[in-house]
């Protein structure tokens, strides 16, 4: 996430990221996101080594959810809800897991 920030230092305005959808983020819109995403985390008690899940299709969002959690100086453990309820839970059960960002109803709290 360093060199993230430090490249959207030096092209700020440069595309970063672009969904399929045709939607677009800039290197500075994308690390202010990330930054405020991660601010909130750390807010809500996340401690550096952390394991925070994330269900995000792949999307901008998806983009965001990383960069934060890596800002927050916490390990991403990327779910896919097409696997079974009880698996995803068995997942972040092992890992953990006491936040889980999702923008899937699928996901939930452990």
């Amino acid at each position: 996430h360093r060199l993230f920030e430090r490249q959207a230092r030096s092209t700020p305005d440069a595309i970063a990221v672009t969904a399929s959808s045709g939607n677009s983020l800039s290197y500075s819109k994308l690390n202010d996101c990330a930054t405020r995403l991660a601010t909130r985390l750390q807010s809500a008690g996340v401690t550096a080594d952390e394991v925070i899940a994330f269900d995000a299709d792949r999307s901008i969002d998806m983009v965001v959810c990383i960069l934060a959690i890596l800002k927050a100086g916490a390990a991403c453990l990327p779910l896919d809800s097409q696997h079974p309820r009880a698996r995803l839970l068995q997942m972040m059960q092992q890992a953990r897991v006491r936040v889980c960002l999702s923008d899937n109803d699928a996901v939930s709290w452990p």
